[in-house]
């Protein structure tokens, strides 16, 4: 598996990242470990380190489509994460359930990070 550092801190040794990797707690394609959050994708697992975090929050997309009898809407979740660096880092997520499970242990992992779309947050990081 191939390791990208997104953010501004500083790399980690590769092989202290991977054991990180194989020991966080797993959100389906997110996992948390003690200093980086990691965001898997097909090929490559980017990561970054917990405090270049500084505002999460949840996005929600609906996609209705139809179907033999009708429409149905389809809910899809990301995880939104702005880094210390200005850029920010948009990954899917299987359920409502991971998502929150994952938001809640970045807190946990990293107090100072901001959780939440409001208005007031909005503002702070130029998305108003």
């Amino acid at each position: 598996m191939e390791f990208k550092r997104i953010g501004s801190a500083a790399a980690g040794d590769g092989r202290q990242v991977a054991e990180e990797y194989r020991k966080a707690e797993k959100f389906g394609k997110v996992r948390v470990g003690k200093e980086h959050v990691f965001f898997s994708g097909l090929f490559t697992t980017e990561y970054a380190a917990l405090p270049d975090i500084k505002w999460i929050y949840k996005r929600q997309e609906d996609t209705q489509s139809s179907v033999c009898c009708g429409q149905a809407t389809f809910e899809t979740y990301f995880l939104m994460a702005h880094l210390a660096d200005g850029s920010e880092k948009k990954h899917r997520i299987e359920t409502a359930e991971e998502l929150k499970g994952a938001m809640q242990a970045i807190q946990k992992a990293n107090p100072s990070v901001d959780a939440g779309f409001t208005p007031e947050l909005k503002k702070k990081y130029g998305r108003a």
